[in-house]
């Protein structure tokens, strides 16, 4: 399910691309159900146009400040009357498949929790384009949403180097690994090349994963894949092995684990 979706509760705000004379570019804005453009969200748009901002990126902001005033609309708020609470409502608002239904599996939720992260960060870009013009308000929900401690200071503030924290507002996000490829999708890729140059390209750099990992496991060390390489450290190149649960299974079956685990059964 894409963020774009998330107004087909109620599809009162839309995106359109504009064409901007002034600058000669193509810009996003979001029409409200009065058919004019919303001014506050139009404006921090044409700033990220102006900034040279991909039109990827303005175009996603654009459907995620779509969905954040479809939730306003929702619930009766006002831009400028939104804290972290009224933030954490709209993550599980756009997780929620329906008003009346719960999310309790990453299965079941409307979008990932990685696109409500993207969404959270459009809209606290948004805040933070009214904090730079002048909204205290504004400019208080930013320290509140990127401090992520509140008024809570830690044993010996002030004395000890503190670092940043994460965003108040962010949902766990689940780790997924690249998949790699076997030895003969490697040869299909490089067979599909037509011209001899192009099969030069596929380095062992160019396929580093899929390479550490069938090296790693046949038995490579880490020391010499590494240097393969080009790393500096066994840490670096262990990030690039990505072995399945069958490399685990057999390297348990080969150490006896196994065996020893089912007598015990």
């Amino acid at each position: 399910m894409h963020v774009h979706d998330v107004n087909e509760r109620a599809p009162r705000f839309t995106v359109r691309r504009v064409f901007l004379p002034a600058r000669a570019t193509e810009s996003f804005t979001v029409i409200g159900p009065d058919l004019r453009p919303v001014e506050l969200v139009d404006e921090y748009l044409a700033w990220l146009t102006d900034c040279e901002r991909s039109p990827n990126t303005v175009e996603g902001y654009a459907h995620d400040l779509r969905a954040f005033w479809t939730f306003l609309a929702e619930r009766e708020l006002s831009w400028d009357r939104v804290g972290v609470m009224e933030l954490g409502e709209l993550a599980a608002w756009a997780r929620r498949p329906a008003a009346n239904v719960v999310v309790l599996a990453e299965e079941s939720a409307r979008l990932s929790a990685r696109t409500v992260n993207r969404m959270l960060s459009g809209v606290v870009g948004f805040y933070e384009f009214q904090a730079r013009r002048g909204s205290t308000l504004a400019q208080d929900l930013v320290v509140r949403t990127r401090s992520g401690r509140g008024d809570y200071k830690p044993f010996l503030h002030g004395i000890a180097r503190s670092r940043p924290r994460g965003r108040a507002v962010r949902l766990p996000e689940r780790q997924s690994l690249p998949r790699t490829l076997s030895l003969e999708q490697v040869a299909g890729v490089i067979d599909c090349q037509e011209r001899l140059r192009d099969r030069f390209l596929f380095t062992a750099h160019q396929l580093r994963h899929a390479y550490a990992t069938l090296a790693y496991r046949d038995g490579v060390g880490l020391e010499v894949i590494g240097a393969l390489l080009t790393h500096r450290s066994p840490s670096s190149t262990l990030i690039y092995t990505h072995p399945t649960a069958e490399d685990l299974r057999a390297v348990l079956a080969d150490r006896g684990v196994l065996e020893r685990v089912a007598d015990l059964v």
